[in-house]
């Protein structure tokens, strides 16, 4: 299973587009990869021109413009792992894919094939809310979401819909002992 790890600071700043943003908004991560770890390098956001609209629900995206980036991406990918994300500005609790969601990322998957060595390209997506962050890929195969794991400066964080009551009180108390 691949882990996906980011410092404090990082997941602070993707937290706060969600926060930010009424919209919501999207992009690319660049990770280094250390045998199954994902260790995020760098966050791009969306020019504003690859989208056709943007709701605090939705994304639309200037088709063209989009297809022809995200092909341009997944062919300079120095890794084997094409991850993208978006927010959803709107939900407080834990991030979920949409049925939209999964059908872009199997839309994605489906173009690493227009790519040299695409079929070797996983297609992870990252969906961001105002208080959690979580990543998905699709087994197009078993049609399964996967959630990967994430680590926050080494510690796992699981999103509130996987936590019983307890955990998941305990951890929003000491969230907000934080702030």
């Amino acid at each position: 299973m691949i882990n996906i790890h980011m410092a404090e600071e990082c997941y602070n700043n993707l937290i706060g587009l969600s926060k930010k943003y009424k919209e919501e908004v999207g992009g690319t991560i660049q990770v280094k990869v250390s045998g199954n770890d994902l260790l995020i390098n760098k966050v791009a956001i969306d020019s504003e021109d690859i989208y056709q609209e943007r709701t605090s629900s939705s994304i639309e995206y200037n088709m063209n413009k989009w297809i022809q980036k995200t092909i341009w991406d997944l062919f300079h990918t120095d890794t084997s792992y094409y991850i993208m994300f978006h927010t959803h500005p709107k939900l407080t609790g834990a991030p979920k894919l949409s049925a939209a969601d999964i059908e872009t990322l199997e839309y994605v998957e489906s173009l690493t094939n227009k790519v040299p060595y695409g079929n070797n390209i996983e297609v992870i997506e990252g969906i961001i809310t105002r208080h959690e962050i979580a990543f998905y890929s699709y087994d197009t195969n078993k049609k399964k979401l996967n959630r990967l794991p994430l680590f926050i400066n080494g510690k796992e964080i699981i999103p509130s819909t996987e936590q019983g009551l307890i955990q998941a009180f305990k951890n929003g108390f000491a969230l907000g002992r934080q702030k």
